[in-house]
């Protein structure tokens, strides 16, 4: 049986504003293992957002257990929370969230940075991770200089060059034409099947969703899986979702 890289257990979070409790998760469970490649849908107000900040451990539930790549996230102070997110966690998000004054290669490096790498040993491979996103010459080029499909492959090339257990993805294609978003889709597509990254996705385009092996959609605060032939699962939805939302 193969382990969970990810296990969320019953997460629920409510957030307290004076005398008012709003719940915004309501006891969601989710399994990853290496290799998986799961899309998340669902309309504004769903949760969405906030399961991510989870996942992310850019927030924590209010009640329930997270394990990720065996450390239970509940046990860990913040301090400890920051180094595991650093090297089990990458992030693309759909504005790529680029830093304009260093280059595409000094992009790429940062999570390194906070490794402690040197700078010749990780200016090394940030250059070996463009060549894998496709943009070995660009690495002296600032944002500026690159188109978005560009900046968007600078940004997967960060978020994968730590080797983090999970790959998360907010809207990765959303900032982009089709033809650009279908090739950054392709390129996510190589890194799960031939380096085995597991890559969680929020996603409103539906072609994007069936691109993913397993679909799952956010639903009032509860996560379903859907399109599995079991008998509480649910077909994928005809319509794509409210496009630009966010939850």
């Amino acid at each position: 049986m193969t382990r969970s890289i990810l296990s969320l257990g019953k997460i629920s979070r409510t957030y307290k504003v004076g005398p008012v409790s709003t719940q915004v998760l309501t006891d969601v469970n989710l399994d990853l293992s290496r290799g998986d490649m799961v899309s998340i849908m669902g309309p504004s107000g769903s949760g969405k957002t906030t399961l991510m900040n989870t996942i992310g451990l850019l927030d924590r539930p209010s009640s329930g257990s997270y394990h990720l790549n065996g450390h239970n996230t509940a046990k860990l102070k913040d301090n400890a929370l920051s180094k595991l997110r650093n090297r089990q966690i990458g992030f693309v998000f759909q504005s790529f969230h680029l830093l304009s004054h260093l280059t595409a290669a000094e992009n790429v490096a940062l999570p390194l940075v906070y490794r402690g790498i040197g700078r010749s040993q990780r200016m090394n491979k940030a250059r070996e991770y463009l060549r894998l996103v496709g943009l070995e010459g660009h690495a002296a080029h600032h944002p500026d200089q690159l188109s978005g499909g560009q900046k968007q492959r600078v940004a997967i090339a960060r978020a994968v060059i730590g080797e983090p257990a999970v790959l998360l993805a907010d809207e990765p294609t959303g900032a982009l034409d089709s033809k650009t978003a279908t090739e950054v889709l392709e390129l996510l597509k190589q890194l799960n099947s031939e380096k085995l990254v597991t890559i969680l996705m929020i996603t409103h385009d539906i072609q994007v969703a069936y691109e993913c092996p397993r679909q799952l959609r956010m639903k009032g605060g509860t996560l379903v899986e859907l399109n599995t032939g079991k008998s509480d699962g649910e077909p994928l939805p005809a319509e794509p979702l409210l496009a630009n939302a966010h939850a």
